[in-house]
């Protein structure tokens, strides 16, 4: 699903919830009949806000809904989509999501609850690349040839994220892109020195 948020403000919570649910008891029969094996949720906002914002998705009881129709034979709610990037850093470092008692960040969350984190927005859909902390972006660019680069490298070494996408407009970009494959990931520790 895309972008359910928008619905939020329009619709009560409650609705919002209600259409959930029958949208992912669609989606439980097509995976019973093989016709997909998982689905997610793809969001803007939904799941970097906060609780207190209108257009918040409260992960866990999203997850909970999914293990309701699945009738305890395992759901497949497996992946969620938001946007990660060196200018937004909510699903990473802010507490919006309350699991089993803890308020933490989104990706944090979704690994909690079994799901994959993939990132959208990647390098920040390439405005003002320059404009990225200088800190982050200097510690970066030693190894790697360009700002974008040194983006993506940044987002796909997020701790708990799955994947990292990227929009590619040439054959150029893609063999630019595909430079990373022989960089490994920063590890967790490396990468918390780059945010702290």
């Amino acid at each position: 699903m895309h972008n359910p948020e928008t619905q939020l403000g329009i619709i009560s919570t409650d609705e919002f919830y209600r259409r959930l649910k029958a949208v992912f008891s669609v989606l439980e029969k097509a995976a019973d009949a093989g016709k997909i094996t998982a689905y997610g949720i793809a969001t803007w906002q939904g799941f970097r806000v906060p609780p207190t914002d209108l257009k918040h998705i409260d992960l866990s009881k999203t997850k909970s809904i999914a293990q309701e129709i699945a009738g305890g034979k395992g759901d497949r709610f497996q992946f969620i989509q938001l946007p990660v990037n060196l200018a937004m850093l909510e699903a990473v470092i802010t507490p919006t999501q309350f699991v089993d008692g803890k308020i933490l960040p989104a990706i944090t969350a979704a690994n909690e609850l079994g799901i994959k984190a993939i990132a959208s927005a990647s390098i920040a859909q390439a405005k003002n690349l320059k404009q990225f902390p200088q800190k982050i972006m200097t510690a970066l660019t030693e190894r790697l040839k360009t700002n974008a680069l040194s983006a993506l490298q940044f987002t796909r070494s997020v701790p708990g994220l799955c994947s990292a996408l990227v929009g590619m407009k040439s054959p150029g970009h893609v063999a630019e892109n595909l430079t990373l494959t022989s960089i490994p990931l920063l590890d967790a520790a490396d990468f918390a020195e780059l945010i702290g």
